[in-house]
């Protein structure tokens, strides 16, 4: 039995326990605990930044989570920095519970929430809404009237969705703590909110309703929280929570949600492709829920655990980061998603080849390392233009200038690839008074020279607040006032 060593956060106090032994972790963990433990091995020593691993903390609500809370993206707000210009945190709402067998009317505001998605994820979801977004012009104009808003000032979006039905639900961790709102129009709100995924397989009308979240609270003592503690069996009956709109019960599980097994007792049986192959599913794809990646493997004759363990024979992975994906990288190799969904597409279990790895154990690593190159390229095995997608989809790209610089220079030494390195030009179209000749010549060179830019090196942006330069397509003989042109372009 291996030995930890806890440091226990409790207000301004810090206990440590030495040389505790599971037993004893398990035993601490089943008493209410209202901050977070952190976790270390015993041979390391706190570093700064450090993603090693070797020290973790755990708050509750990551542990110990109650209730899946799906709402409704209702509002939108502009980030700063590198999200500058673009939205970067939500307005998220509850239903009003509404008539039976109909759908919701009303969406009351809940809280704001921006962390818990990657940079990709995050586009995808504002990408999806941006059609869709009202630039929120209070007090000239009421809010859509469908959202039940305080217009508080820590409330009130920069843009609305207008309107529900064309809207995302994300679904919302945070502190078990739930706090009286007065910024938001909901009685409670939640501490440090976070979204934990977004619920693309759910329908904008079966979001949580207020009703009852606050029968959840009522329930458990003004907390998200439901169950008794860290690894309790239930032995009472279940509590329930009014599910919204279809007037049936929802059951609050005391097991956290992402431990949840996926029902698989309606699936039938199409294949026994991956019979003896037990799957763990480090992360899914946007395109993908896990839900559906499950039951695709039971549909084909395999199994799939909730965590990982010694009985998993293939960890899969979309995209190599996360806390789980460097966990899986202990236990073997792990395998791309695409692989799961080209054997279930030709009916059969294909090889394994170096294009469907996403990671590479070292013993992997020696068995194929007179077959592959460091990328996972095979020697041997000609490549069609979706191997080539795959295995590029497949490398880590950097985000560090220096290293980008020092590739650029290195196999970009000509002047004329980096001439416009650096540079992000806003191209703006006079178009006043053109005749249809002229339109069409401004719009060839406006094409021109944004293909120059871009083999120069530079960016060309849609919005002039991201922009380093400004360009003028104007025809012959015109008066431009730069001066009025900047602010019409900056605050239209």
């Amino acid at each position: 039995m291996g030995v930890l060593m806890l440091t226990v956060f409790l207000g301004n106090l810090i206990v440590r326990l030495l040389h505790i032994t599971w037993m004893m972790l398990r035993n601490f963990l089943r008493k209410p605990l209202k901050t977070g433990i952190v976790l270390k091995d015993l041979g390391s020593k706190w570093e700064p930044s450090d993603r090693s691993g070797k020290w973790l903390k755990l708050k509750p609500e990551y542990v110990r989570a109650g209730s899946d809370l799906d709402a409704l993206i209702i509002g939108g707000y502009y980030g700063s920095g590198r999200r500058g210009g673009e939205v970067a945190q939500f307005l998220v709402g509850l239903a009003e519970r509404p008539a039976p067998n109909t759908y919701p009317r009303r969406f009351i505001s809940f809280c704001r929430v921006g962390n818990g998605l990657s940079d990709e994820e995050l586009d995808t979801v504002v990408s999806k809404l941006k059609p869709y977004f009202r630039k929120n012009e209070y007090p000239k104009k009421s809010p859509p009237s469908f959202y039940q808003v305080t217009n508080n000032s820590k409330e009130r979006p920069d843009v609305w969705i207008e309107n529900p039905d064309k809207s995302i639900i994300l679904s919302i961790t945070s502190d078990i703590r739930t706090i009286s709102s007065v910024v938001f129009s909901a009685p409670y709100s939640l501490r440090f909110p976070r979204i934990d995924r977004v619920r693309y397989d759910k329908p904008w009308h079966e979001c949580l309703d207020v009703q009852s979240f606050i029968e959840l609270v009522h329930s458990s003592n003004g907390t998200t929280q439901n169950g008794k503690g860290y690894g309790d069996v239930q032995t009472s009956k279940p509590t329930h929570v009014k599910s919204s709109w279809k007037g049936e019960k929802k059951r609050v599980s005391v097991v956290p949600s992402h431990l949840i097994q996926t029902d698989i007792s309606d699936i039938k049986g199409e294949t026994l492709i991956f019979s003896n192959v037990m799957f763990y599913f480090v992360n899914v794809p946007p395109t993908n829920s896990l839900e559906s990646l499950h039951k695709m493997v039971a549909e084909n004759g395999g199994t799939f655990s909730m965590n990982l363990n010694n009985s998993v024979t293939h960890c899969i992975a979309a995209e190599s980061k996360g806390i789980k994906y460097q966990a899986a990288k202990l236990h073997g190799d792990i395998i791309h998603y695409s692989w799961v969904l080209d054997c279930c597409l030709q009916k059969k279990l294909l090889p394994l080849q170096p294009k469907y790895f996403v990671f590479l154990s070292d013993g992997s690593k020696k068995k194929l390392q007179e077959e592959i190159d460091e990328f996972s390229d095979s020697y041997y095995l000609d490549l069609d233009l979706s191997d080539i997608n795959q295995l590029l989809s497949n490398i880590n790209t950097s985000e560090d200038a220096k290293a980008i610089d020092y590739f650029k220079k290195k196999y970009c030494p000509e002047k004329k690839w980096s001439l416009f390195h650096g540079c992000c030009v806003y191209f703006h179209i006079s178009r006043e008074s053109l005749t249809p000749d002229w339109e069409s010549l401004l719009g060839l060179a406006f094409r021109r020279l944004k293909l120059e830019i871009f083999m120069g090196g530079g960016k060309v942006s849609n919005n002039i607040a991201h922009a380093t330069h400004l360009v003028v397509l104007i025809v012959p003989a015109s008066d431009v006032d730069f001066g009025s042109l900047v602010k019409r372009n900056i605050f239209s």
